[in-house]
């Protein structure tokens, strides 16, 4: 049995209609859980990226005892207890947090790709591309995080060149190659749906209120 796992970070059960939201649209998704055997009464152990990521890869509960750290040499993942099985093991993902400061969440992974630049990945450095700010420096969280955001984006305009779209596209061709490998497992892990909060302009416009003026808060200072 070939084995894909699909992680999306702060994904809300409530945003999608297969959870009975009505006015979101996620017709994919939708139609994924209907063809998919669903679990209402599932419940994360952790909920920020690192951690999560910990109990998801080890299967065992970090909260509240794990915070943001690299996995532990006693740990073993889930990628290391396939390969052991015979599994060849693929990781594509654009987290940052999974391919620097030594959390070693590539661990037990045959291959894997970082599709770099989301978030603050410290990756693009051109002096040329301008990071002015969306919104007032006191309505921002992580003010020079963003600005690495904003510079890694460029003159990003089109679907195909956001990072989910990238990683999908990814995830796709490794498919296409080693569909023939038996057994495989593909851990496919995007950024996207976490902050900064900025979807192409068509997506933001099929919710945004036409009357609001202010400033554009993509990555809020929460309190």
């Amino acid at each position: 049995m070939n084995v894909i796992l699909i992680i999306n970070d702060t994904f809300r059960r409530d945003h999608l209609g297969a959870y009975g939201n009505t006015w979101i649209r996620t017709p994919n998704l939708d139609a994924f859980a209907q063809r998919s055997a669903i679990f209402d009464q599932a419940y994360i152990a952790s909920y920020p990226t690192i951690p999560n990521r910990w109990d998801v890869h080890v299967g065992r509960y970090g909260f509240p005892t794990r915070g943001w750290e690299p996995l532990g040499p006693e740990d073993e993942t889930l990628a290391q207890m396939l390969s052991a099985r015979g599994y060849t093991s693929m990781l594509i993902y654009d987290p940052p947090q999974l391919g620097y400061h030594n959390y070693d969440y590539t661990r037990g992974f045959d291959a894997w790709w970082w599709v770099r630049g989301q978030h603050a990945d410290p990756y693009i450095t051109d002096p040329n591309i301008l990071t002015p700010l969306p919104a007032q420096r006191h309505k921002l969280r992580s003010v020079e995080g963003l600005k690495l955001y904003l510079r890694n984006q460029g003159s990003m305009r089109h679907e195909r060149q956001y990072k989910v779209a990238r990683i999908a596209q990814e995830a796709v061709d490794w498919l296409e190659t080693n569909h023939s490998l038996d057994p495989f497992f593909l851990c496919i892990d995007m950024w996207d749906p976490h902050e900064p909060f900025d979807p192409p302009w068509y997506d933001h416009q099929l919710y945004a209120d036409p009357d609001y003026e202010g400033d554009r808060i993509i990555y809020p200072q929460y309190g």
